[in-house]
């Protein structure tokens, strides 16, 4: 590859890291917190748009001619234009797996499952009697002067339905 090759993939590749990020953080919003799922996803995703541009960018499409049945057929497949450039890619692409891994892993460790034991011995289990810690309360009637006149009033004034009633009849 020659150096503009290079500066042009290098360019295509941040340009779109920096733009996937902008686009996925101000949607996402995820937390900066190297604890917090959605911060790993963050990073997933970045790795996996990073690994993506440096494949297309370090490809080519070579043409080749596939006879069968007598008549030839025009086929392409993709090749890295050298030795180096695949060997990035596929360092890329490493990683891009390894923090999905880790991710995995991590999530898979911190799970309530695994830490069953370390969650019940923060727990203090007392043997008490349910009915002894029960206490009743009653309802005690209010006696305010408001209560007083909403209690005098007539039935038909009170109650949407009554006054509905006695509108139409």
């Amino acid at each position: 590859m020659s150096k503009k090759a290079k500066l042009l993939t290098g360019v295509l590749s941040v340009a779109a890291v920096l733009l996937v990020a902008f686009a996925y953080y101000y949607v996402v919003l995820p937390p900066i917190n190297i604890h917090a799922p959605g911060f790993w996803i963050f990073v997933i995703v970045l790795a996996a748009v990073f690994t993506g541009v440096v494949g297309l960018c370090s490809m080519t499409m070579t043409e080749y001619y596939k006879e069968w049945a007598g008549r030839q057929w025009k086929q392409s497949k993709p090749e890295f234009k050298s030795k180096k450039a695949e060997r990035f890619f596929y360092l890329c692409a490493v990683l891009t797996a390894a923090l999905v891994i880790i991710f995995l892993i991590g999530g898979l460790l911190s799970s309530e499952i695994v830490n069953a034991s370390a969650y019940q011995k923060l727990l203090n289990v007392e043997t008490r009697s349910f009915t002894a810690s029960l206490t009743v309360l009653l309802p005690t009637p209010n006696f305010s002067p408001s209560s007083n006149s909403l209690g005098s009033r007539s039935p038909k004034a009170t109650g949407v339905f009554n006054i509905y009633w006695n509108i139409c009849s």
